[in-house]
């Protein structure tokens, strides 16, 4: 599996801590963005499905460090494996959405919070399709 290959995973879980879908929400922004990986995240009713892609070795790391991750529970695994091509142009996140930092706050870190009921018919639809809801993650 070299960089240049690229691969997908793509998993449900239940989130074990009350705050952590804000952690998770964050640190993949950071992370997604710095390494290259696009995909789409799902957050709903303590319940977070995900898929992501990119770089095989990437992929790789950022699946062993979520199946080791103590804040996910009852982790499905949907899909992991190369791809031929990327299905997304950018990593997004549904279920949380930017929060406008204070007009005094110098802060680079752009809060979040997280969206109370269900994501956009349409966007939740999307996110099914895509997340790997057939590993049976709440629709």
């Amino acid at each position: 599996m070299g960089e240049a290959r690229l691969y997908e995973f793509s998993f449900s879980s239940r989130l074990v801590e009350g705050d952590a879908a804000l952690q998770i929400a964050r640190q993949s922004w950071r992370g997604n963005l710095r390494d290259g990986v696009t995909g789409v995240m799902r957050l709903a009713g303590g319940r977070l499905e995900q898929t992501v892609e990119g770089p095989g070795d990437t992929i790789l790391a950022l699946a062993a460090r979520i199946l080791s991750d103590p804040r996910h529970g009852e982790i499905a695994v949907c899909a992991f494996g190369p791809i031929v091509a990327r299905r997304f142009d950018a990593w997004r996140a549904e279920g949380v959405e930017p929060v406008a930092p204070p007009a005094r706050g110098r802060s680079r870190r752009r809060p979040l919070r997280l969206i109370v009921g269900a994501a956009a018919p349409a966007a939740a639809a999307a996110a099914r399709d895509t997340a790997g809801s057939a590993c049976g993650a709440g629709a």
